[in-house]
């Protein structure tokens, strides 16, 4: 299904050493479906717990090549990232953190055996997309009933992970998620699959239909992507003549202008502009913590602010149980002047250019930077990828 057309990317795709068996073919099927199908994974107290992390270390393939091939310039990047989080005592992140390395770090040594899986798990989730948009036109309810909050809720009960099926028109077209969380999710699933696929040759115009009608049947704000990349990629060679910490400072200082331009720390702005005012959130409030807190960053509480910023802080996390630590910008929320130290070590071992950073922006622009999903995990496969194919 995906034939490589380039030389340095099969080379790292020929890793694959021996044939897979029944059982191994299972266990990694069974990775990539939950993988893609996030509903699927239980919840407990809020937190995700997924499924595919336990299982790929019953890989006993990924588990000596982990061994025998462990980079030791990755090694302490993670170690940083690890240090920062005990020392802030923020334990949930050091796990999401673990756990992104780990999901990236299969996907690598497991190469095109479980790249071709995930693939396909994610073709069945787009044609899920297709059909929940066909459904929805003949009956919403049953249509309602196939989106990840029921479909999750019937398999976990209480146990549910959080998600949402908000299938109501935003543009153009009732929004579906697929075997994703939410529409968003998938939208940024389906923009990183489609650039990973890209690496591999020419798409069918099956496969083209697929990804166009899943693009259309979950526009969401994220949506955006799809009509930047394009341009992004027009542009590469240009932007990457542009110092990658100079592209650093201009997106921070483009973030925080549009976020004091619209002043969204106003409860005059925030109340009837929840979505935007979040996604700057972290841009607005980085000029508004405490002096104390600048070095170590903000406590899981978010009691770090100025009194002036503390309403927006309230409501995003107390009312919304939204957290502000959104995009790259989040980082210094969470961490101080230690995440642009932590930045800027990721920047210089991934080998991340202004284009790869740029991409890393817009990906990341409605989430956590940290957080545990399939894109995100994807994502920086694509970004160490790209690195790879270009040697």
């Amino acid at each position: 299904m995906l034939k490589v057309n380039n030389v340095s990317v099969n080379n790292h795709f020929n890793r694959i050493v021996a044939k897979e068996g029944t059982g191994l073919s299972c266990l990694r099927w069974l990775i990539a479906f939950f993988f893609i199908a996030t509903p699927f994974n239980p919840s407990i107290d809020d937190t995700t717990i997924y499924l595919w992390l336990p299982m790929i270390c019953c890989d006993k393939e990924f588990v000596l090549k982990l061994i025998e091939r462990i980079n030791l310039k990755y090694v302490l990047l993670l170690f940083l990232w690890l240090t920062g989080c005990l020392l802030s005592l923020k334990f949930n992140l050091t796990i999401k953190c673990f756990s992104i390395c780990l999901g990236v770090a299969y996907i690598f040594f497991i190469g095109e055996a479980i790249i071709k899986k995930i693939y396909a798990c994610f073709l069945f989730s787009a044609i899920f997309c297709i059909i929940q948009f066909v459904t929805y036109f003949y009956s919403p309810v049953l249509a309602s009933s196939l989106g990840p909050e029921q479909m999750s809720l019937a398999l976990w009960g209480e146990y549910a992970t959080l998600t949402f099926t908000n299938q109501y028109v935003l543009f153009l077209f009732p929004r579906m998620s697929g075997l994703s969380r939410e529409a968003g999710f998938f939208v940024s699933l389906l923009c990183i699959v489609f650039l990973i696929r890209k690496q591999y040759g020419k798409m069918t115009f099956v496969e083209n239909v697929i990804f166009l009608l899943g693009f259309l049947f979950s526009l969401s704000k994220i949506s955006i992507l799809g009509l930047l990349l394009p341009i992004l990629f027009l542009f590469k060679n240009f932007i990457n003549k542009i110092p990658v910490f100079l592209t650093f400072l201009v997106l921070f200082l483009v973030y925080c202008y549009i976020a004091v331009y619209l002043n969204i720390g106003s409860t005059n702005y925030f109340y009837d502009n929840e979505s935007i005012a979040h996604r700057f959130s972290a841009a607005y409030l980085v000029f508004n913590m405490q002096e104390k807190y600048l070095l170590s960053g903000c406590p899981v509480d978010f009691n770090c602010f100025n009194s002036e910023s503390m309403a927006l802080v309230d409501y995003l996390v107390n009312e919304r149980h939204l957290y502000p630590s959104i995009g790259f910008i989040g980082l210094i929320l969470d961490f101080g002047l230690f995440g642009i130290i932590l930045i800027c070590f990721s920047v210089v071992i991934l080998k991340l250019d202004s284009f790869k950073f740029f991409i890393l922006v817009l990906f990341t622009s409605t989430v956590y930077i940290l957080t545990v999903d399939n894109f995100i995990i994807l994502l920086y496969y694509y970004l160490i990828m790209l690195d790879s194919k270009e040697k």
